[in-house]
């Protein structure tokens, strides 16, 4: 990763930790999630997943943004988990449906 990147990824990070946290002070983020104040204030200018997970726990968000925003996981990869999740989690009416509708979609084409 290069040096512009990782700046990049810093402040997409910090932008979702100010958003998540409702602009809480690096000394509030630290007496909730359980970091101290030094933890946290090196972590938003190099963010780890740990970090995301702890803020994400502390404030009762998803992490998902946060670990795209950090750069741990690009959107591509987190839209490909939420297609499994939906896959496995639907109805089998609705899948088999929905294959059917896919399948006279491609004939009328």
């Amino acid at each position: 990763m290069s040096h512009n990147s990782t700046r990049d990824h810093s402040d997409y990070f910090k932008g979702w930790a100010h958003t998540v946290t409702n602009g809480a002070t690096i000394r509030d983020i630290a007496r909730k999630t359980g970091l101290s104040n030094s933890t946290i204030s090196r972590r938003l200018a190099t963010p780890t997943a740990e970090t995301v997970l702890a803020i994400s726990d502390a404030y009762q968000v998803n992490p998902i943004d946060g670990l795209i925003a950090s750069g741990h996981l690009t959107a591509r990869h987190a839209r490909r988990h939420e297609t499994v999740g939906a896959l496995h989690s639907a109805e089998l009416t609705d899948l088999v449906r929905e294959i059917a509708n896919r399948i006279l979609d491609r004939r009328e084409d």
